[in-house]
């Protein structure tokens, strides 16, 4: 085994760091937020994973039982969260996925619905439904996600939250994105465009950029609309191949 020195022990100290401070962000975020729902689930879940729920994720969106890819469900569930409560509420999206998770199963019995395919079908409906075009109606449906700022000391954070933030940092591929979340819908504004990320092309920096300064809200419509312009039935059919 090569043990870092020199400047690649410091850059792993340096990334350690900021990783841990970035976990207490977000875990001082989630210790000041709101109760979503205060549902148990008993089965699972673990009690990190209880908080992470009862915080963030609407218990209609858990009652639809969708069987997600592990290692993406919460990243998944907490997409599905701003899709449905930000871009176009009700339940006609969730609706359609659910119809897209029949079909998969149908043509695979042992498929988890997979991130990507959950981020294009809710660009294909923002495509059809035209929900942008309403764009002041979803900022006033953001503004009431938004809720407290954190006014905590993340500096000074219990070990308990501490670990709840590295949960949440962990749902973005982009973690330095988050690094100036202060609230829940910022957080999950923030969830949401990352995983646009990878479908968005030459478009991709542009989203980046917005994360990095913080402009959470921006940033989600920036990444949904570039998305919805290029999405189509066929990026839709590989997910069953």
């Amino acid at each position: 085994m090569t043990i870092p020195h020199g400047p690649a022990a410091r850059d792993a100290a340096e990334d350690e760091t900021r990783g841990t401070e970035l976990a207490r962000r977000l875990g001082a975020m989630l210790k000041c937020a709101e109760v979503e729902d205060p549902f148990e689930y008993r089965f699972m879940f673990d009690v990190t994973a209880n908080t992470f729920l009862q915080k963030l994720v609407p218990k209609r969106l858990m009652d639809r039982k969708l069987d997600l890819t592990p290692g993406e469900r919460f990243r998944s569930l907490l997409v599905l969260c701003y899709a449905t409560k930000v871009i176009d509420p009700g339940e006609k999206l969730l609706d359609n996925v659910a119809v897209l998770m029949r079909e998969l199963v149908r043509v695979s019995p042992k498929s988890t619905m997979r991130l990507g395919m959950i981020v294009t079908e809710i660009a294909l409906h923002a495509s059809e439904q035209g929900t942008l075009s309403k764009e002041s109606d979803c900022r006033e449906r953001f503004a009431r996600l938004d809720g407290r700022k954190c006014a905590c000391d993340a500096a000074a954070l219990d070990p308990y939250h501490e670990a709840c933030g590295f949960m949440l940092a962990d749902q973005l591929g982009m973690k330095e994105g988050a690094a100036r979340v202060t609230s829940k819908g910022e957080y999950i504004a923030a969830v949401f465009a990352d995983a646009f990320l990878p479908h968005l092309g030459e478009s991709a920096d542009g989203v980046a950029g917005r994360l990095l300064e913080g402009e959470y809200w921006e940033a989600s419509v920036e990444a949904l609309r570039a998305c919805a312009k290029t999405a189509t039935l066929e990026d839709l059919g590989k997910y069953f191949q």
